[in-house]
């Protein structure tokens, strides 16, 4: 394992001193396919302020990070204004934020919510959605941890039809994202 994660790097440093657009579309998809997955909200670092008498059906809250570009969430909370809608990596650096809107005719449509890329802390890997818009006169809550449960397997993408603006081979990009998740996930 070591020794293919070593090739791993020596060939994507390569790429990349040969064609940086070729690089940076590699470490999106691999990000892509680590962001896949089932999320449950971390009330312990996230503060629920007017919410916190709910915390016990808030503890519920599940979202889920589709491979067709989708997102869902399993219940519907005053502080998230739908449950549903689109998502996308937005960079290759690990800092860099990702988007994902809303389907709610009720959302403006020049915004997009952020959140983070995948990171580890304790052991655990989390999320975290920055000031996303709430329901109608509900408080919004400026910072929402998630901590992964379940990533997508490569069966499971192959159940669905990848977005057209992810142009690549299922199994290379799952491959990818499998190979720089020690790089990316550690403390």
């Amino acid at each position: 394992m070591n020794k293919i994660l070593k090739i791993i790097i020596l060939n994507s440093v390569l790429t990349s001193c040969q064609n940086p657009q070729r690089y940076e579309n590699e470490i999106k998809k691999a990000h892509f396919y680590q962001i896949l997955g089932v999320y449950k909200i971390d009330l312990a670092r996230t503060s629920l302020g007017s919410y916190y008498n709910d915390s016990c059906s808030i503890s519920k809250l599940v979202l889920t990070f589709e491979p067709d570009s989708t997102f869902n969430f399993n219940m519907r909370v005053p502080f998230l204004l739908d449950t549903f809608g689109t998502w996308n990596t937005c960079g290759s650096s690990l800092w860099e934020l990702n988007q994902f809107r809303f389907r709610s005719a009720y959302y403006p449509s020049n915004s997009g919510e952020q959140f983070t890329q995948i990171f580890a802390s304790s052991g655990d890997s989390f999320i975290i959605i920055n000031s996303v818009t709430p329901r109608k006169s509900a408080e919004h809550l400026p910072v929402i941890y998630f901590k992964k449960l379940r990533t997508l397997s490569f069966v499971d993408t192959r159940k669905c039809k990848l977005s057209p603006h992810l142009k690549v081979r299922q199994k290379d990009a799952a491959e990818a994202a499998e190979s720089i998740s020690p790089i990316l996930l550690n403390d």
